[in-house]
This record gives structure tokens, sequence and C-alpha cells, in this order.
């Protein structure tokens, strides 16, 4: 049994007429299982059809397997027949899976199922009716999670297979990224695949015509640790969601933030003096985007302007932002935020106080509703800190 990122590299180098007659994919990871077929097809070319088969829509599934895979494309410059839920086909038809492999007809066969192989512990058996077919060629490939630790002792950290996904999924988009650069994205994102892949969609258009996906551009995308909290509140405030912006905020006081000299603080007036500068640069980029986009200029055209290129992705994130508000909501939360940071200076208050206050007020829907109650560690103090927020 071949591990999925081994897979998915033999079959973008194998030459179309060696790739396996049967490809049979199976472990907990869907999004992996996904990737491997993916990358069958994408070997054999965009023209080629795929076409489901339900067994349970079938009197006699052998026979209209078989037919359904003797049968050429009408279409496409060949076929694929993908089963899932295969399970029972692989005990069942099994001398017909192996004259298949014997006699390759024209169309290709992918069986799929979560639970092919039994599991206990690290040691993996397959049934002998899937033994059989992987000895006379099929292709048998392990989805289970990927591994996100170094590959053996001594192993630098980020060589792990985990990194190596991401190093081949860039290829796919003939970008390159080096495994270090692959496992600080892991390691930032988290090991979920469907989240690594749309930050890694975001960096491939991020670098545009570039060739290289470097460290300073996933500085530049993906944030950490209080970095990351700012830009959780900073979204939520923009789309006005009352709940979210309460709730990330309590997180960063919790997290407190790093002072000049790199030490963590959670003085309510470090934490507030690193949120509000953040804050108003939405609240300015918002204002631009409205101003250009209601004097005609196209929506694409103004992000470029106010983002630069290839910050697409970006507007696409502000696009909702913009509905959220209307300019005169806009300039009354800038007002405020003005007067929230002189109050700050002069110490006209509890800094938490005051955040909690401007924000609780602009990002509130327009109908009025109940105030959220704020939780958190209580850091930073203020009687904001574990009671219903003012109306």
């Amino acid at each position: 049994m071949i591990r999925a990122v081994a897979a998915i590299k033999d079959l973008n180098r194998t030459k179309r007429d060696a790739l396996p007659g049967i490809l049979v994919v199976t472990g907990a990871e869907e999004y992996l299982r996904a990737e491997v077929r993916q990358a069958l097809l994408r070997r054999l070319g965009e023209d080629v059809d795929v076409l489901p088969f339900d067994p349970e829509a079938h009197e006699d599934v052998a026979v209209d397997l078989l037919d359904e895979l003797c049968t050429g494309s009408l279409f496409g410059s060949g076929k694929v027949i993908v089963v899932e839920g295969a399970s029972g086909v692989v005990n069942s038809c099994a001398s017909v899976l192996e004259s298949i492999l014997k006699d390759p007809p024209e169309a290709r066969l992918v069986l799929d199922d979560e639970s092919l192989v039994t599991r206990r512990g690290k040691k993996v058996t397959m049934p002998k009716a899937l033994q059989a077919l992987e000895e006379k060629g099929a292709w048998v490939v392990d989805c289970e999670p990927l591994h996100a630790s170094p590959y053996g002792f001594g192993k630098a950290a980020w060589d792990h297979e985990l990194a190596r996904w991401i190093v081949q999924r860039a290829e796919v988009a003939k970008k390159k990224i080096e495994l270090p650069v692959a496992h600080a994205l892991a390691s930032r994102v988290g090991s979920g695949l469907r989240g690594i892949a749309s930050e890694l969609d975001k960096l491939i258009l991020q670098v545009g015509e570039g060739e290289r996906i470097l460290m300073s551009h996933v500085d530049a995308a993906i944030r950490t640790g209080e970095e990351a909290t700012i830009f959780e509140l900073v979204d939520a405030f923009g789309a006005r969601d009352l709940d979210g912006t309460i709730a990330a905020a309590n997180r960063l006081f919790d997290r407190g933030v790093k002072d000049e000299r790199g030490h963590r603080s959670f003085r309510s007036t470090d934490i507030v003096a690193r949120a509000i500068p953040m804050i108003a640069r939405r609240l300015r980029e918002l204002g631009r985007l409205v101003e250009m986009t209601r004097r005609g200029d196209d929506f694409d055209e103004a992000v470029e302007a106010v983002l630069g290129r290839g910050r697409g992705w970006l507007g696409r994130k502000l696009r909702p932002q913009l509905d959220a508000r209307d300019p005169r909501e806009l300039g009354d939360a800038v007002v405020a935020l003005c007067e929230t940071e002189t109050a700050l200076k002069r110490s006209a208050g509890d800094a938490r106080d005051l955040l909690m206050r401007f924000l609780v007020e602009h990002a509130r829907g327009r109908i009025a509703i109940a105030a959220p109650t704020v939780g958190g560690s209580g850091r930073g103090g203020g009687p904001f800190s574990g009671r219903p927020m003012p109306r």
C-alpha cells in the first residue's frame, strides 16, 4: 500500500500508458482521497470522461461494471469509472476486477472507500481480495491523515509528509515552495488539509507571475499569535459581526501582545494601542473602496488601486464588509475611533473599556440586538470583564 504523498508524486510522473488500470483509495482523510483521484484525472487529460457508478443501482454489479469499462468514451479521450463506497465491489467482484488487470479495457477504474482496510494501532490489514488486486498491478493508496513530524530520527523539523504534500500542490500550480516554508505554512494554519489548501491558493495568487513562494509571502499573508487575533478582530468588526468582534477582542486581551522589547504584555493600554491602528487602517480601506465604487470605478480596479496588485483575494474578503455600512456609518466609526484614541492618550478611562465601548457601538448591526456577555480571563481589568456590554 502506498502513502498518498508518494502516490500523488508517482501519478504526476507516470506516463499516461503506464497509469494503473485500477486505483484504490482508502483512509479517513476524505480531502486527500479526492486529491489522489484528481492527480490521476489530471494525468489522463482534461477531456477525459468521469462517470460515477453506484453499485446499489445495478442488479448484476459485476456484469454492468465490466460492460461500462469496456464501452469507450463518446466525447472524451478516455473514461474513468468512479465507485464510491466500494468495499462491497472489491469483495463481490474480485474475479472481474482481476480480469480487468490481466486484460485492461480502455477505461480506468477508481475504487474509493474510507474503510477498505482494518487498522489496529500501526498495524494495517488488507482483505485478501484487495491484496490480490495489488499483487496484480492495482495501486492501493493509503489516505490516512498526513504525518506532521519528521520522517526519521535526526531529520530536520520540516522534513515531513504534510510539508511534502504542500510542495507537490504548489508544483501543480507551477510554483515552488521550499520544505521549510511549507512547514511554516502548516504550523501556522494547522494540519487541516482544506485550510492549508485555501491559504496556499491565496499565496499562489499573491505571488502572481513569480515562481517562488517565499517565507516573506507567508509572513505577509498568514499572521501568528496576537497578529492573527488582531486580524480576526478587524475582519469581524468590518463585517459588523458583534459576537465575533467581542470574542476576538477577548482572545486578544487573554493572549496579550509583544511590546517593543519583545516581551509579552497584558496591559490594556498596550493591547488597545496595537488594535486601534489596525481598525483605522481597515476603515480607511473600506472608505476609499466605497468612494471609488460610488463614482463608477470597477470594483477590481478599485481593489488594485487601494490594496495593491495581486491582492484580489483580500478584495473578495472585503466585499461583504462594504455592504455592512453606508458611507455615513463609516464616517461615524472613524470619528468615534479618533475620540477613543484621544481618550486613551489622556487616560480618560480604562483602555479595555474604551475599546469595548467603541466596538459594541460600531460593530452592532443596524437593528439593535442584545449585547453579548464578555468573558475572558479578566486580564487588563475594567468593568466590562464578565458582564453585559452597555447598549
